[in-house]
């Protein structure tokens, strides 16, 4: 049997993704008003998603013609997985995370008081103003941070990768005909300053120029 005080905990990391399914659950149960939600999250209502049901959300194997289901996924620094939640395949991302760190605080108090680095990772697709918002709050309270992309086209983060180059970017990953260079500076993001990471990414067939933000 494996027991709480066995597990290394030195980091808890949390992320999403979707498994297409066949058949739907229920027709009404899209939302005729603002289309698919899986990548959205503005304003909707949480009641809405509290059954586990087949629908039409974003699909990242770009088969929008098939139903889905979300599965949100907690790991430590051994990839052990020690969570799991399942949500309807529209469910907004910002609604699943605030849920299962709800979740995580209602039900596994000791499980987290071990843990040093807690992270949950935003899909790009998500960020926006609302959004990461709505991910501040929880995060705050519960001493989370997130990692997103950062948008190129925000003039702060254009200015900073304007000014990227080898010579002030150490390499910072490899991986076989993959090299990362990369430095971290502070920026103001949607309100905010946060931490972000300038990453240039050359690979055998082309260089790629850009960023992450931690929410704090």
């Amino acid at each position: 049997m494996l027991r709480i005080d066995d597990i290394k905990m030195n980091e808890l990391i949390i992320d999403g993704t979707s498994a297409i399914c066949f058949g739907d659950d229920d027709d009404a149960f899209q939302d005729e008003e603002n289309g698919i939600l899986g990548g959205a999250g503005e304003n909707v209502d949480p009641g809405k998603y509290a059954d586990i049901k087949r629908a039409h959300g974003y699909n990242k194997d770009n088969r929008p013609d098939l139903t889905q289901v979300n599965i949100m996924l907690g790991v430590n620094d051994w990839s052990m997985p020690l969570l799991f939640q399942v949500f309807p395949g529209n469910a907004p991302d910002v609604h699943m995370f605030a849920s299962i760190l709800e979740k995580l605080y209602d039900g596994y108090p000791a499980l987290l008081s071990r843990v040093q680095s807690k992270h949950i990772v935003f899909n790009k697709e998500n960020n926006n103003p609302g959004n990461v918002k709505k991910l501040d709050d929880p995060c705050e309270r519960w001493g989370f941070y997130f990692a997103a992309s950062a948008r190129p086209s925000i003039i702060v983060v254009k200015n900073e990768l304007a000014m990227l180059d080898k010579d002030n970017a150490p390499v910072i990953y490899t991986q076989l005909n993959t090299v990362l260079r990369g430095r971290t500076t502070t920026a103001t993001l949607y309100g905010k300053p946060r931490k972000v990471l300038l990453y240039l990414k050359r690979t055998q067939s082309s260089p790629k120029i850009s960023a992450l933000m931690r929410s704090r």
